[in-house]
């Protein structure tokens, strides 16, 4: 601590000269960041505590003429609620199963809700409107719902016009310590708090029907987010049950993705490759574990199927990642899954009980958890597909320069989950892999076919002809 106090009095003698130099000025957060940079474990910055903190603090200068990210930042707040919108509207219109179209229309009003106060509150920090026209703007939307009626505003008054400023705070300093450190951005941006809020809110966009699920993940993190030091046990340790398919593993790509700000962020190993008492396998991977939380300590660790392991791979596994010494969790999100039969999920609902059907676990994998979780298993596959669909207009929209949202008919559903269960199985890796053959193959098309249309915006509507086939169109 003393250590800290002195570099930090080092750093603010400094600050005139690089405020000179730069035409800036930094505010505190920013000195303490860059201290906080310079003497981090991660950081193998060469040079004294001091050279690596101004280091940070020049390369913040240097990023601060950059409206690049806040283009950026936009662009995704923007997307996320002209989609919403878009799905909106065609669910109001269409005559569909009543239960399924439902919970959707409450699902998106939701959504609608948090785009628009996100949206809302990214143009008041960043952007330079016209503050009586912005007002007016949001009261009507609140007063009308009418979400469109901000879009355009911002289209037609404020494009691209972001606020300079000549002051250097996080924002500007974030990346930078990400890059030095390992911290994702977003943890440096936001507060736990805050940070929280957003990951409930992601996550439920992204997992449907597990509300129950992200709401037990959600307590955790919460519990631990005053905590704080240099290393010590897992953020939250999780073991999720529940029939093959029913998105376990994807709720672990969801956290990580949300969490950490990376996909990259997940380590998977799969378990059923530890069915034998190996102990050369299982030596090695207890140093793999060591080096991939050495080398990203913000990750996920997810553990597939960890029922099928051999039960001395399992002690194992549990001793090292409870010894503190042999590999610092701190900042690390493990998770594990368990496939459980549909027969059996059935008796433990009617049990009330969901661990004693879980006779195979041992004692010590149940004391390392800090929660135990039955997934959701009647997850129509309807819903799966609308969020397959989802996600590949997402990343067609963040890796083009074209913003895409696909809009299926509820028929159009009935038909894909129909086809890929009758070909593949009713599972959602059989509907993954018949989508991407004979859906995912043909909106890619359209979305080259379409290029030649000056719009940026474009909507690819699937539905079904009276012969059963599907059926694409687009329009901007």
């Amino acid at each position: 601590m003393a250590e800290y106090r002195v570099l930090l009095k080092e750093i603010r003698e400094e600050t005139s000269r690089l405020e000179q130099l730069h035409g800036v000025q930094f505010n505190d957060e920013t000195l303490l960041l860059a201290a906080h940079v310079a003497m981090h474990p991660q950081n193998q910055s060469a040079g004294e505590l001091r050279e690596r903190a101004i280091d940070v603090l020049n390369k913040a200068c240097k990023r601060k003429h950059s409206m690049k990210n806040h283009q950026k930042e936009l662009d995704k707040l923007k997307y996320s609620l002209r989609r919403a919108l878009v799905e909106f509207e065609q669910l109001i219109n269409e005559n569909a199963d009543g239960c399924i179209r439902d919970y959707w229309l409450s699902h998106l009003e939701k959504e609608l809700k948090g785009d628009f106060i996100e949206l809302v509150s990214f143009v008041k920090k960043r952007m330079c409107v016209n503050h009586d026209d912005f007002v007016s703007c949001v009261h009507d939307v609140e007063r009308t719902h009418n979400y469109f009626q901000i879009l355009q505003l911002l289209d037609a008054k404020v494009k691209n016009k972001f606020k300079e400023t000549q002051v250097i705070g996080i924002e500007e300093t974030a990346e930078i310590a990400s890059d030095l450190t390992g911290i994702p951005v977003s943890w440096l941006r936001t507060p736990p708090e805050e940070r929280y809020t957003r990951l409930r809110e992601r996550l439920q966009k992204r997992i449907v029907r597990q509300d129950h699920v992200i709401e037990a993940i959600m307590e955790v993190l919460l519990k631990h987010k005053g905590e704080s030091s240099w290393s010590g046990p897992p953020v939250g340790s999780f073991l999720l049950v529940g029939p093959y398919g029913t998105g376990k593993a994807e709720l672990a790509k969801a956290i990580a993705i949300e969490l950490y700000d990376d996909e990259d962020c997940l380590a998977r190993i799969d378990m059923e490759q530890y069915m034998e008492p190996d102990l050369d396998s299982v030596s090695c991977l207890v140093r793999s574990l060591t080096q991939t939380v050495k080398n990203q300590p913000y990750s996920v660790l997810l553990f597939d199927k960890i029922e099928k392991a051999h039960s001395s791979v399992i002690d194992t596994l549990i001793s090292s990642l409870s010894n503190e010494n042999a590999s610092d969790l701190r900042n690390t999100l493990i998770i594990m899954t368990s496939d459980v039969e549909e027969e059996d999920m059935r008796n433990i609902e009617l049990a009330h009980v969901l661990w004693q059907g879980l006779h195979f676990f041992k004692p010590e994998l149940l004391q390392f958890l800090d929660k135990m979780i039955l997934m959701n298993w009647r997850c129509p596959l309807k819903d799966t597909t609308r969020l397959l669909l989802r996600e590949w207009a997402s990343k067609q929209t963040s890796e083009g320069d074209r913003t895409i949202t696909v809009c299926p008919s509820d028929s159009a559903l009935t038909q894909i989950v129909c086809n890929a269960s009758t070909k593949y199985g009713a599972t959602r890796k059989g509907l993954e892999r018949w989508m991407a053959e004979k859906v995912f193959s043909q909106l890619s098309n359209m979305v080259y076919q379409d290029h030649q249309i000056a719009d940026n915006y474009i909507t690819i509507y699937i539905i079904t002809e009276e012969i059963g086939e599907l059926a694409f169109y687009s329009c901007s």
